[in-house]
């Protein structure tokens, strides 16, 4: 659903990061298919080797970063930030599990919001579910003093999943 959302976008050659990439899917698919100057991180290590032994078989040029959120990702301008986000309350109890749970008071999300006030990019666009704790993270936005809106809405499997840009 978040893949066909940005193949509707203009992508090419813009700098796009994926945050929390996971397998790289998503990133790898921009990088061949839209020709992005690619980035992707995530906080697990495995994923990590993963990223870049996939992104050296695949032949694409994709920079990757292991950081928790924006820790550890340089200072650039990016037209584009994907966050498919972990959005079930409660805490990770291994390492793959932080690909689910953004922590008993939702500190993924709060930390996410400190941060992102300070990175250089022009849209950023997040996709939740129903099931996400919304209403909670939506007021973290407006705390933030970040714009939003909902930009598509889609089901899936009976489920309902929503989109957000947010300004910069």
């Amino acid at each position: 659903m978040f893949l066909q959302f940005a193949n509707n976008l203009n992508l090419k050659e813009k700098s796009v990061l994926e945050l929390g990439a996971g397998s790289g899917f998503f990133t790898f698919y921009l990088a061949k298919n839209h020709q992005t100057i690619a980035f992707a991180s995530d906080i697990n290590p495995k994923a990590i080797q993963g990223l870049k032994e996939n992104s050296n078989s695949l032949n694409l040029n994709v920079k990757v970063f292991q950081s928790n959120l924006f820790d550890d990702i340089p200072n650039k301008h990016f037209d584009c930030i994907f966050i498919n986000p972990p959005y079930y309350q409660g805490n990770a109890k291994s390492p793959d599990e932080l690909a689910f749970y953004a922590g008993d008071e939702l500190q993924y999300f709060i930390k996410l919001f400190d941060q992102i006030k300070s990175v250089n990019y022009q849209k950023c666009y997040m996709i939740l579910s129903e099931n996400a704790p919304i209403a909670s993270i939506i007021k973290m936005v407006v705390q933030h003093d970040i714009g939003n809106e909902v930009v598509k809405t889609t089901f899936k499997k009976g489920e309902k999943y929503f989109i957000y840009l947010f300004d910069s």
